[in-house]
Formats: structure tokens, sequence, C-alpha cells
């Protein structure tokens, strides 16, 4: 098909004008139909996984463990909980710092912030993966948590 005329062009280009903007509007309505809300972002993953490690940091594992989410997998006891913090006592007992590193967000069954970073302790530094999924309005929990010793704790990303 060929546009011979200019009030041919003129309205598919307006079209397509109207098309975009549409699309626009719809994806800013989104932003702030949600803006009361408790952000997916990078503020988020921080506070929710500094909360989690804070509670195991000073003993109370009962609170971290309500921190996981049902999705958490596979999905584990409170005692088994409990073993694994134990497990890793040198690290938890004394955390100081937790630095993001690199973090996503995906959809799936929800939303999830994925996340890396360095977990800085009395003993060195070990990077942690951690994954946050969002179980209600403004609830996240923990859904995936574990170290990596096999990856060299050397800063990457957000945190070079």
């Amino acid at each position: 098909m060929k546009l011979r005329t200019r009030k041919s062009r003129t309205m598919l280009f307006a079209s397509c004008i109207t098309i975009m903007l549409c699309g626009s509007l719809v994806g800013i309505g989104f932003v702030l139909r949600n803006w009361n809300r408790e952000s997916v972002n990078l503020t988020t993953a921080v506070h929710v996984t500094n909360e989690f490690l804070e509670n195991i940091h000073t003993g109370d594992v009962e609170s971290a463990y309500l921190m996981l989410s049902e999705k958490f997998s596979p999905h584990i006891s409170i005692d088994q909980f409990s073993e694994l913090v134990e497990q890793d006592k040198d690290i938890f007992s004394t955390y100081q710092n937790l630095d993001i590193c690199d973090w996503g967000v995906f959809v799936n069954d929800g939303y999830i912030i994925d996340t890396s970073g360095l977990i800085y302790f009395e003993g060195g530094t070990i990077v942690v993966q951690i994954s946050i999924h969002k179980d209600a309005d403004a609830v996240w929990r923990i859904q995936g948590f574990r170290f990596r010793p096999d990856i060299d704790p050397v800063p990457f990303g957000l945190c070079q």
C-alpha cells in the first residue's frame, strides 16, 4: 500500500503518536497507582535483608524465621532454620554490614527482588544471594538465602 497523499501520511503519523502516548499513560498510571505501596526497588531489598540479618545477629531467630516467605524453598521448620543459623554462627554472630552489589526484579507468582551482595563479618567477607518475595501488598519476605563461598568475595557491580 503506497501512501500517496499528504493526508494519509499525516493520519498514520497521528495514529502512531496516539498509540505511543496511550502506552506511556498506562505505564505512568501503573507507577502512580502503586506509589503508596512499598516499592519494588533496591531500598526495599536492603531494608528487608538488613532486618533479617539483624534478627539473626541479635539472636532473635524466631523473628527471622517469621520473615521467611511461604514460597521459601524448600519449606523448613523453625528447628531446621535454627540449625542452619547455628552452622554459620561465626558469620551471623559477628555480622557487621551488608552491601547489595547487584539486583533485579522478576515477576513470577508475584514480585521477586533477586540480589547478590557482600556480607562483612569479623572473620572476613562472603558473597550472599538473596531472593525477596512480595507476599502481600506491603509485605516482603525472604524467599531464598544462601552463602556463596565458591565465589571470590571481591566488590562487584554497585559495590565497585
